[in-house]
Formats: C-alpha cells, structure tokens, sequence
C-alpha cells in the first residue's frame, strides 16, 4: 500500500491515485491484516527452504533458463564483463541453491559502464546462434531482454544497469534526498522515454540524479533509477566484486555479501512472499506454458542450449 498520495502519484502518476483512493475506500488494510496473519503460520511452522523442486513445464523452463545464463555467464568471462544475478535468482541462489519453486525467468545486472560495452558485445555474439539480445524500445536506457525463441519457449533473462552513486549508504537524508530526485526523474521518464534518444534522456537523468557518479568518486550503487519501483542504494563492498555462488549445481557470479543485498531488496528474505507468485506472460501465454502450446519439444530446446555452450 502507498503511504501517502504524493507517493503514489510519483511512483504511477494519475494509475497511482486511483489505486490509493481504491484503497482507502474499500478497507484493503482488512485484507493486508488477513494475509500477515496467514504468513505469521507459514512463517512459524513452514520451512520455505524445504519445499521441493517445480516439476513439468515450468521446470523444464527453469532449466533452459539455467543453460541460457551459463553461456552469457561464458560470454561475459570471454570479455571480462561483471555482472550479478539479481532479485528472484539470487534469493532462490541462497535460500533453495537453485530456482525458486515458482519462479520463471532470470535477472542480472550490470554496471553502467559494463552494460553499455557488454550490449553490443552480447547481441553479436549470442545472435550467432540464435539467442536475441535487444535493449527493450519501451524502456531504453534501463534493460535488455536476452531470449532464446522467446515468444515459443519463455526463455529469458532480464538485464538492468547500476549506477555508481555518491550517497552515503549509512545517511538517511541522503537517502531520502536520492529518493525523491529518482521518483521525480522517473515521471518525467515513463512521460519522455519514448520521444528522446537515448543521449538527451542521459542528459536529462544528469541534471535530476545528481548523485550519480563514476567510480572513483562513488560512495555506493544504485538500482536502476528508470525501472526501478523502489529506489535502493547498496554500500560499494556488498556487490562488488562479485564472486560465485552455486545455482543449479553451477557456479554463477553474485553480489560479494548476497545476504545483506536481499536484506536491502527484500527485508526478511526467508519468508514467505506475500505477493510475485503471478507467473509472467503476455499475449504468448504464461513462460512456462509457451512451449506447449505452440507445440515445441522442450528437450530438443535444452539440447540445443547445450550445443550452443560447447560451441563458445
């Protein structure tokens, strides 16, 4: 729930209000109530850690996921690009060694500058075998989808960059002051991102975000200031350098202290989520469902995968 309807404009404009208004109107806090009472039990008596592997589609998804990340991961060391796995991935990295049950896609990150050299990089290499590499034209600036057949299979990876910040991590009014300048800057995205190029909206983001910085004069990271629904500012030594983490039997590189980066993304990472169970989809269908309903042979897709990571 927004805490406030300044807060809510900012974060979805005019779709913010209406949802705040809907919320106070209808009592949905008897609901949020209803739902911390369920999790208090699940908490309390369930161990999320112990529930078992996905099974039918959406592991076969899962594990052409995984083949998907070990040949970027192969690609990146080829040409020494950093990055991190993120968000869903790195939860299900250290608390199931692997997918969370219910999860059906990927993401990393990058840094700034390794994002803009690695994108060109990547496209070329990967779009050899199949594997398409595109910076998403209703977000530009702030991700790239990296899929194999997408639309038929679901395989996908989401890529976002970083920003080098100069706020310190441990001042909450720097904090707070970054804060309000990204969800400033990011009205002004969702209204301008389709109608500048790419340069002016980095100009424009210069002028609104001036804690971001380059490297040497950093303090801390930042989270994508265009995407992100939650601005987060992380403390330089939890992400960097990243280090291996085993995911899947496979060792995929992740934040130098992965604990304290979900404790920012998430707060009490072990338990049980109250929402982001929905699977994604799109007009092709749920990701784990894509394949069968446009008749593909998963494991013909994961021995394909294969090849492509014994051929780089």
């Amino acid at each position: 729930m927004y805490d406030s309807i300044k807060t809510a404009y900012l974060k979805m404009g005019f779709k913010g209000i209406i949802r705040y208004l809907l919320q106070q109107s209808i009592g949905m806090q008897h609901y949020e109530d209803n739902i911390d009472t369920i999790l208090y039990f699940l908490n309390y008596y369930a161990d999320i850690k112990t529930f078992p592997k996905a099974t039918g589609n959406i592991r076969k998804l899962q594990e052409g996921d995984v083949l998907l990340l070990r040949i970027v991961d192969k690609v990146c060391k080829k040409y020494k690009f950093e990055y991190w796995i993120d968000a869903g991935t790195l939860l299900g990295a250290v608390r199931h060694k692997g997918f969370i049950p219910w999860d059906d896609d990927m993401d990393i990150n990058m840094m700034r500058e390794t994002y803009e050299k690695a994108r060109p990089i990547l496209e070329k290499e990967l779009g050899q075998y199949g594997i398409s590499v595109q910076e998403k034209t209703e977000e530009p600036i702030a991700h790239t989808g990296i899929g194999y057949h997408h639309n038929k299979t679901g395989l996908w990876i989401d890529l976002f960059p970083f920003e080098y910040s100069t706020v310190d991590s441990k001042r909450a009014e720097e904090i707070k002051e970054y804060n309000w300048h990204c969800l400033k800057y990011q009205k002004v995205w969702r209204n301008k991102k389709n109608k500048y190029t790419r340069e002016q909206m980095f100009s424009r983001r210069k002028k609104m975000i001036p804690e971001i910085c380059d490297r040497e004069h950093a303090k801390s990271i930042i989270n994508c200031p265009e995407w992100c629904p939650k601005p987060m500012v992380f403390p330089m030594e939890t992400i960097l350098p990243a280090r291996p983490i085993m995911f899947e039997g496979y060792g995929i590189l992740a934040p130098q202290k992965p604990e304290e980066y979900l404790t920012v993304f998430y707060g009490n990472y072990m338990g049980f989520p109250k929402s982001g169970l929905m699977h994604h989809g799109d007009k092709n269908g749920n990701l784990a469902e894509r394949a069968k309903i446009h008749g593909i042979d998963m494991d013909q897709i994961l021995e394909e995968l294969e090849h492509i990571f014994n051929s780089i």
